[in-house]
């Protein structure tokens, strides 16, 4: 098995924080386990859905339902292990508020929501058809005001991607760090190839309880609170991007 000097290095510091059961040469996990490992985003989802994820732990299968592994056998996986880039999350409570034209709204939904939702495709054209009834006025525009927004972060912190959960990882362990970088420039932050290892370990071995789970859209809400809401965009007949960007986790860029 050839791996790289990043899977290696990745793999074993997983193997070293990891319980080992029933003896010292092995790990166990159950079912949910090995399915959050997926929905975290410790795997490159883009290319290995759940069930193929699943499927790779099967050999490894006990007649009581968990999951043995050898050391060996967990750095198998190393192949299905996420290595692209990582973004801070994207803020929902931060989308400039403005009227929207059905095409930037889309546009929006393309960069910034789907990739930071679990919906599938169709799921997500259904909520957002019904949306844009709700929020549609009467010059045909959508309007996007903070009652529009939160409905979108209900959405997406209810319902988190495993990219938008790793992106959370990224923010959440390297919080204070990315402050400091936006005080003095307002880029769109990625994770240096340390910061992302750092994330896939706790991916795989610091799996967020439902409590930290539910503590995000609290958490993103505050740090709304603490740095105030994105400018309001004019109320031309579209948003564009540019002055959407202007918020630093109102968009991807």
């Amino acid at each position: 098995m050839n791996l790289s000097k990043e899977d290696e290095m990745v793999m074993e510091t997983i193997w070293n924080n990891l319980p080992k059961f029933p003896d010292n040469d092995h790990v166990t996990f159950d079912e949910a386990a090995v399915k959050e490992m997926w929905e975290t985003g410790f795997v490159d989802e883009t290319r290995y859905s759940l069930e193929e994820w699943m499927k790779a732990f099967e050999p490894h299968k006990t007649p009581e339902g968990n999951y043995i592994l050898t050391k060996n056998d967990l750095f198998e996986k190393a192949i299905y292990r996420y290595k692209g880039e990582i973004k801070l999350p994207f803020e929902p409570l931060l989308i400039n508020e403005g009227k929207y034209t059905d095409e930037g709204l889309e546009e929006l939904i393309n960069l910034s929501i789907a990739p930071s939702c679990s919906y599938s495709r169709e799921r997500l054209r259904e909520f957002f058809e019904d949306f844009k009834k709700r929020h549609r006025g009467g010059d045909g525009l959508i309007k996007m005001d903070m009652a529009a927004k939160r409905e979108i972060a209900d959405l997406i912190y209810q319902n988190p991607s495993p990219t938008r959960r790793r992106e959370v990882l990224f923010d959440m362990i390297f919080g204070e760090q990315i402050e400091e970088i936006i005080k003095g420039t307002s880029p769109i932050l990625t994770a240096t190839p340390d910061q992302a290892a750092q994330v896939q370990i706790s991916a795989f071995t610091q799996v967020p309880s439902e409590v930290e789970k539910a503590s995000v859209g609290l958490k993103s809400i505050e740090k709304v609170k603490e740095r105030g809401t994105a400018p309001a965009a004019t109320n031309s007949p579209d948003t564009s991007l540019k002055k959407v960007r202007r918020s630093r986790k109102g968009i991807r860029g």
